[in-house]
């Protein structure tokens, strides 16, 4: 269940030089182990490849790193030339995968109840205060272990309030593949916009130098012949097509 000395013991480098002494007193710590590669167990490392470079083994193969500059590469060594703090890299997936095949999995320590939410993923704009997160994203249970909506949530407030799963959330994508903007509950229709504003709840851009073209085509997916087609014409006028009129 460990290690066990009996009677007195040193630790020494392979260059002779003492890490430790052991004895019934306990584990006297005089110097620091100088092995590149510290094999741990069976088929488990620790090793320093280079100044400030720490790595972890598993099977005899490297898995995680951690560079001199603070990044933590998992399963691929940190990309030079990248700022990033975290890489993770597995084999590619076909469109029969699991998503839980490669990448990252958050879950909680128990199962979700309908109505509870999965750890988030957040952001905060000032270093070392992650309860000042102004944006995050996260999963709630619609129906206990059976399915899930994915939520973004969005705050703006110059003070110490947290972000808040209940009352900051923005958009909704329900398991149904339906989506709500300000809206909690997208369940009958596809595209659920929400305004409490007086500002037009939708709003469709073109560029100044955009000329010509629809703007916007509605299809039936049953006949693509019944086309309402929205456009612009010259002056500014926006007129509105169907294929089955003209």
């Amino acid at each position: 269940s460990g290690i066990v000395f009996s009677g007195n013991q040193t630790l020494i480098n392979s260059d002779g030089s003492t890490i430790a002494t052991v004895g019934a007193s306990g584990i006297n710590v005089t110097g620091i182990v100088t092995a590149t590669t510290v094999s741990v167990g069976s088929g488990t490392s620790i090793s320093s490849p280079a100044t400030n470079v720490l790595t972890l083994g598993t099977n005899n193969v490297e898995s995680v790193r951690l560079d001199s500059s603070g990044r933590l590469g998992i399963g691929t060594v940190p990309p030079a030339g990248y700022a990033a703090k975290l890489t993770v890299a597995s084999n590619a997936l076909s469109s029969t995968s699991s998503s839980t095949d490669g990448g990252i999995v958050l879950t909680p320590t128990t199962s979700l109840s309908t109505g509870q939410y999965t750890p988030a993923i957040s952001f905060s704009p000032i270093p070392g205060a992650p309860s000042r997160s102004r944006a995050g994203i996260a999963a709630i249970s619609n129906d206990a272990a059976n399915g899930m909506d994915l939520v973004f949530l969005t705050r703006y407030a110059a003070d110490g309030t947290e972000l808040t799963l209940s009352t900051d959330e923005k958009v909704r994508i329900n398991s149904s593949g339906f989506v709500g903007i300000n809206s909690t509950n997208p369940s009958s229709h596809q595209l659920d916009v929400v305004s409490s504003s007086s500002n037009p709840t939708v709003r469709i851009y073109r560029q100044r130098n955009t000329t010509g073209g629809n703007i916007m085509n509605i299809y039936d997916d049953v006949s693509s012949t019944k086309n309402l087609q929205f456009s612009f014409i010259s002056g500014g006028d926006l007129t509105l097509h169907n294929d089955e009129l003209s």
